[in-house]
């Protein structure tokens, strides 16, 4: 189990995840008052349209590194401001920094990320549309991953190669089990349960035998080699339906060529396209989570 930020979403998100930039906005983030030279630091909060007036909504916004030096402050994700609690925000980031779990190479609970507030490819300003803060970390117990899941009211799947193991060196609650723990608790709806990437040797001639069999979509590395995932996500939106949507994306499902640091390197993996076509690919399916 890697440490990972959970993005909680509300409801908000599923109208506004496609808002794009607007160049006035976008001025004032990068301080460019029109004659590309920027002449002040803009604000950790936005307001959403111009005039200054009372009825404007305000939105917390990354700041321009051209500003704020990226390796400077309180390193919360994306600099965003720190809040106590989720009270007003249509999302958060939590943190769960605990990779007990990890039955090869741990240290995930030291990492931190910092995103920009554009793509530049997308157009996607997520930030003009929601209002978003770090509510700080879980409280974990780096020795008990039994009781850190007690102290968390949700649990927290992940998605590397398996993944549903009945049991890891003896333990229950590891970094290989989740799903199949999910499915034993009731959380799981297995009818929309898709894993893709899935590869390596394991412990049986066939590894994804119990996922299949409770009704899981089990999509092997080898199904995606040579060619891009935009079909395959059609097929899963379609499958997914209504209902709510929670996606894990573990970094061990991209080759260790492109992410070495992951704690379960297995070669043949998807490559960073095809994980942003799936990440991509997934949004008209309204995640509440992920």
């Amino acid at each position: 189990m890697s440490t990972f930020y959970k993005l909680v979403i509300s409801g908000a998100l599923r109208a506004q995840l496609g808002r794009r930039a607007t160049p006035s906005l976008a001025q004032r983030l990068t301080g460019d008052r029109g004659g590309g030279n920027p002449t002040f630091c803009p604000s950790r909060t936005q307001s959403s349209g111009g005039g200054g007036g009372s009825g404007e909504k305000q939105f917390n916004v990354p700041p321009s590194a051209e500003f704020v030096a990226r390796v400077s402050g309180i390193a919360t994700m994306a600099k965003l401001p720190y809040r106590e609690s989720a009270e007003g925000l249509d999302a958060a980031f939590v943190g769960v920094p605990i990779d007990t779990g990890t039955s090869n190479r741990p240290g995930a609970r030291a990492e931190s990320a910092l995103l920009r507030a554009y793509n530049s490819g997308t157009r996607a300003a997520p930030y003009e549309s929601l209002m978003v803060a770090d509510i700080g970390d879980i409280n974990v117990n780096l020795y008990d991953l039994k009781d850190t899941c007690r102290r968390n009211p949700e649990r927290l799947p992940q998605d590397p190669p398996c993944r549903h193991q009945r049991r890891g060196a003896g333990g229950k609650i590891g970094h290989g089990n989740p799903f199949r723990r999910c499915v034993e608790e009731g959380p799981a709806d297995c009818k929309r349960v898709v894993q893709i990437g899935l590869r390596g040797t394991g412990y049986s001639p066939d590894s994804y035998e119990w996922s299949r069999a409770q009704g899981f979509r089990v999509v092997q590395v080898e199904e995606c080699w040579f060619k891009s995932l935009a079909p395959l996500m059609a097929e899963v939106r379609a499958q997914m339906g209504s209902g709510p949507v929670y996606l894990s994306f573990d970094i061990d499902a991209l080759d260790p060529g492109f992410a070495p640091g992951t704690g379960t390197p297995e070669i043949a993996g998807l490559t960073p396209i095809q994980g942003v076509e799936i990440v991509r690919g997934c949004s008209a399916d309204s995640p509440g989570g992920m």
